[in-house]
Order: C-alpha cells, then structure tokens, then sequence
C-alpha cells in the first residue's frame, strides 16, 4: 500500500486519485492497528530478541516515515513508537538508515 501512493504522488497533481490515495492509506493505518496491538501484547521484540517478524515492522515503520505516506501515523500507538525507537536504536538499523535529506 506504501509503494502505491509512492507511485500515486509521483503523478501530477491533477492526475492523482484521492479514493487511491485514502484507500491505501486506511488499509496501512489498520495495519498499523493490528501490530499496535500486537507490541502492547509483548509479542514483539521479545525478551530484547531480534526476529524476522522484528525487522519487518522495522523496515515498514521505515519506509512509512522516510516516504512520508501517512502522516502522524504514530499518534495513539504509543506502543509501537517505543518499538520502533527501541529497533532504529540498535546499530544493525542505524547503519542502513538513509540519508537525512
């Protein structure tokens, strides 16, 4: 959903579809519910463990803030942003940031 309204902002203005654009973005905000959700449960990053499931809520926290596709999505999933602070801490996700623009 991410990468479509990457390519969706890349038309012109005037050729953007707003029911594209809101469709994608509500699918990824209940996404985001759901693995809110799942860190308040604690099935995340557990015991200090990095697993694949780990990486992947990373690396998709990542992409939404560096292409900003959904903006203040952090609001209400104080959870979530404790996890995603916890992971863009340890140096395996600070190495591959990218550049700050």
């Amino acid at each position: 959903c991410a990468s479509i309204i990457v390519r969706e902002k890349l038309r012109a203005p005037e050729q953007q579809s707003a029911e594209v654009l809101t469709r994608n973005r509500e699918k990824i905000l209940r996404g985001l519910d759901k693995l809110e959700a799942i860190a308040v449960e604690g099935r995340l990053l557990n015991n200090g463990t990095l697993n694949l499931a780990d990486i992947a809520v990373g690396c998709t926290i990542g992409y939404i803030n560096f292409r900003h596709v959904v903006p203040n999505w952090c609001v209400d999933r104080p959870a979530l942003v404790k996890l995603a602070e916890q992971l863009f801490q340890r140096e395996s996700f600070a190495r591959t940031a990218p550049p700050a623009a």
